[in-house]
């Protein structure tokens, strides 16, 4: 055997005689295959993948080099999940319920399949849901409430029951009739029921006069509730300094101030619990000025022109300021009605010092001697200050 590779080689040999032979692996897929081997001698290898799930599997390995490797559906939510995966493939697959509004639904279903829903699937009840695929016995029906009611309208379970019925009053809504239930109103209907009045009565011009006589009655009212009680606590003050000044008072007169303080304090008390300004509000709000119609348009307007004009009369409400100095001032009483002498001076009481009438008598507050009663419209008076007061007007 001239051959060099061979078991039997022979560096002498001149002539080769073809018996050359060598025992090696004789098969082609094995690492440590040799060509030349003519005898296997069983020692054939390969390292290579050993595992049959693979894609890189081979039947021949005789060692598992750890290269083993799978395409395939690697999320275990998947129908086509496999355990061994080692690359995801992005074909995961689940046949599932894809709607959201089911109790079954699942996100990561790619194949809908079987969606449920338990809920009302009557389509007579008012929360009837037509996705529903099982009846949950909660169904509710107009007839629940009344005659009159109705369901809303939803088909998604949603619906409910609207009352028809609004007042109670046994006549659906629908049938109702409304109008002006106001027996001063010109279009007053006695036919129709409290319950369905609305915002529809017309009053003429005698309604509206007589509410702005009572709103300007009650106005009135209070400025003199608001003087009289000046008056009253100013009283009350000279009252409490003379009962201090005890060396002044003897046993015999002080039970008679004490007595006085008391009624002046009871007094005060009754006309601050009368509320003449609610009063006025609620006659101001049975005119409806947020939403006029034609005629309240024109009182509306009417009763602004007056309210300017009484406003720009400085005769009807006494509107002229008057500039006191110190000491004697005389001035004209500009009011058109008779007022008593200490509302008017009430806002200043503690700054007047006498006050005379044409006919001499007078009004001394700090001794609460009122000898002048009312003060006349058109007369004139003599009032002493003890300081300068600027803008004293009459109270309206």
């Amino acid at each position: 055997c001239m051959s060099e590779w061979a078991d039997n080689y022979d560096v002498n040999a001149t002539i080769d005689d073809g018996s050359c032979s060598l025992e090696a692996c004789m098969s082609e897929w094995a690492d440590n295959y040799d060509v030349n081997a003519t005898i296997d001698d069983g020692s054939c290898s390969l390292e290579a993948c050993m595992s049959d799930w693979a894609d890189n599997y081979d039947v021949n390995t005789t060692i598992d080099d750890g290269s083993c490797s799978l395409e395939a559906c690697m999320s275990d939510w998947a129908d086509n999940y496999d355990v061994n995966a080692t690359i995801d493939d992005g074909a995961c697959s689940l046949e599932a319920c894809m709607s959201e509004w089911a109790d079954n639904y699942d996100a990561n279903a790619t194949i809908d399949v079987g969606c449920s829903l338990l809920a009302c699937i009557d389509t007579l009840a008012c929360n009837y849901n037509e996705l529903g695929t099982v009846d949950n016995d909660l169904c509710i029906y107009a007839s629940d409430l009344d005659a009159c009611a109705t369901c809303s309208g939803e088909t998604d379970g949603s619906g409910t029951i609207v009352d028809g019925d609004a007042d109670n009053d046994g006549l659906c809504d629908i049938d109702e009739v409304y109008g002006c239930v106001n027996p001063l109103a010109t279009n007053y209907n006695a036919n129709i029921s409290p319950t369905d009045a609305d915002d529809s009565c017309l009053f003429d011009q005698d309604y509206s006069d007589s509410l702005a006589y009572i709103i300007d009655s009650l106005n009135l009212d209070n400025s003199f509730s608001t003087a009289h009680i000046m008056m009253l606590q100013n009283q009350v003050t000279n009252l409490e300094q003379q009962l201090d000044l005890v060396w002044i008072i003897n046993d015999e007169n002080q039970e008679q101030y004490e007595e006085t303080l008391s009624n002046l304090q009871a007094e005060l008390a009754e006309i601050d619990s009368i509320n003449i300004d609610n009063q006025i509000a609620y006659f101001q709000n049975l005119v409806n000025l947020d939403n006029p119609g034609p005629y309240e348009v024109v009182v509306q307007a009417y009763m602004i022109l007056a309210e300017q004009y009484e406003e720009c009369n400085p005769y009807v409400y006494g509107l002229i300021e008057n500039n006191l100095n110190l000491g004697w001032n005389t001035i004209g009483y500009n009011i058109l009605y008779p007022t008593p002498v200490e509302y008017q001076f009430a806002s200043i009481i503690n700054d007047v010092v006498l006050v005379k009438n044409n006919g001499g008598e007078i009004y001394w507050p700090n001794y609460n001697f009122n000898a002048i009663g009312d003060m006349i419209p058109g007369q004139g008076y003599q009032v002493r200050i003890s300081s300068v007061i600027d803008d004293f007007i009459f109270v309206e």
